[in-house]
């Protein structure tokens, strides 16, 4: 009887520990759930504050509220900003382009190459290092190119003038994963070959759907930096500044045209 009534006790104090665990595990779950969502709260509060306190611009009448920078680069600058009316979180792309004008006399400036224009290749303006390129270029090509889950989605362009040219807005998805370039920086951790290759059928897909239009279209700017993440890790290809359309037929093309064409494809 002695030994049944400790082994009653026993089986009871196993039960106590057992309660107690499994109290302890749910009141840990609810300390981590009530965390996560004084975060989630506390970063809600702390972009409309920001947004509040921000600059907004308007592109195709609707208001974007701009949080914070992404980042920047010569004249373009990229912002996480918020739909002022859906609340979606988007990004909006801010470029600084010079008119013709101003462009043909950064042009004449001694040190650049003359052979970066081709009069072969009639779409491509000038360099890059000038900013000319042609944004409305690349704004009409997002908003006729058919969606494509590896393409960057464009929600709305806009032209305004600006000092010495026009200031380009474009709001696009927000790919909250970055660049590419992020996956070789020293002490990133590196991609097992599976995510190397999802990457490259991610990005093949979306140069296949550009290629597929008529007439195709040609990025002509492929690297990683141009490559972005969405939240759930899917590719997709982003600036489109240098696309072309154009065909060199070298059965019939000059020499000239051909090392401008060849000085080109090696940049």
């Amino acid at each position: 009887q002695f030994h049944g009534l400790l082994s009653r006790a026993s089986d009871l104090v196993e039960m106590g520990f057992e309660k107690g665990r499994e109290m302890g595990e749910a009141a840990a779950k609810v300390a981590a759930d009530t965390a996560k969502a004084a975060t989630d709260t506390a970063k809600a509060a702390a972009d409309t504050a920001m947004a509040a306190s921000s600059k907004s611009v308007i592109i195709e009448e609707r208001q974007y509220l701009l949080i914070s920078l992404i980042a920047e680069g010569g004249f373009a600058y990229v912002y996480r900003a918020r739909d002022a009316a859906s609340g979606e979180k988007v990004a909006v792309k801010k470029v600084l382009a010079q008119d013709r004008a101003s462009a043909e006399i950064a042009y004449a400036t001694p040190g650049l190459n003359p052979r970066l224009i081709s009069p072969g290749l009639t779409d491509l303006l000038l360099t890059r290092s000038v900013l000319a390129l042609d944004k409305e270029t690349e704004l009409l090509f997002l908003r006729t190119l058919p969606p494509h889950p590896n393409i960057i989605r464009l929600n709305g362009g806009s032209k305004q003038p600006s000092s010495g040219g026009h200031e380009y807005l474009f709001a696009i998805e927000l790919c909250s994963g970055g660049a590419l370039t992020k996956h070789v920086q020293p002490g990133a951790r590196r991609l097992s070959e599976a995510g190397v290759l999802r990457c490259f059928v991610d990005t093949c897909k979306g140069v296949a759907h550009m290629h597929s239009q008529q007439p195709p279209v040609a990025h002509r700017d492929l690297k990683l930096e141009n490559v972005l993440e969405d939240s759930s890790g899917n590719c997709k290809l982003c600036d489109f500044g240098s696309i072309s359309t154009a065909v060199l037929d070298c059965a019939t093309a000059s020499r000239r045209e051909r090392l401008d064409a060849e000085d080109i494809i090696q940049r």
